[in-house]
């Protein structure tokens, strides 16, 4: 594991120390309802694009009321950013720059774990 890996998951690690306590939400697709992440109570500023693995296409997700936004507004004109899991490098969510603050809980396909990301620690950048 690289440097820069093992830096991200421990930040995951402490991430998901600091939301033992906070309140959570499901986050379900709107078209099948499917459980695509879980949003903690300091999620809430921004979107994100998540993958639902029974529609087998991305939903563009408003952190204000967890909907899935289609067709998106005004998501096109901002800048994006591929979170990926520390561990294994699969891309597990997109994050627009307006997503800056709180913690999400994603599911990696490939190691089959959950991972809790704090969107301070995964801006865009190498953090060394």
């Amino acid at each position: 594991m690289s440097k820069s890996a093992s830096y991200k998951l421990e930040l995951m690690n402490e991430a998901s120390k600091r939301t033992k306590d906070m309140a959570q939400r499901d986050v379900r697709c709107n078209v099948c309802g499917h459980k695509l992440l879980v949003a903690y109570e300091d999620y809430d500023t921004g979107h994100i694009k998540s993958y639902c693995n029974k529609c087998h296409e991305y939903r563009i997700i408003n952190c204000e009321d967890s909907s899935d936004e289609s067709p998106p507004r005004r998501t096109e004109d901002r800048f994006e950013r591929d979170i990926r899991c520390p561990v294994c490098n699969h891309m597990l969510l997109i994050a627009y720059m307006d997503s800056y603050q709180g913690h999400v809980q994603s599911y990696c396909n490939k190691c089959h774990e959950y991972r809790v990301i704090d969107f301070k620690s995964f801006r865009s950048g190498e953090k060394e």
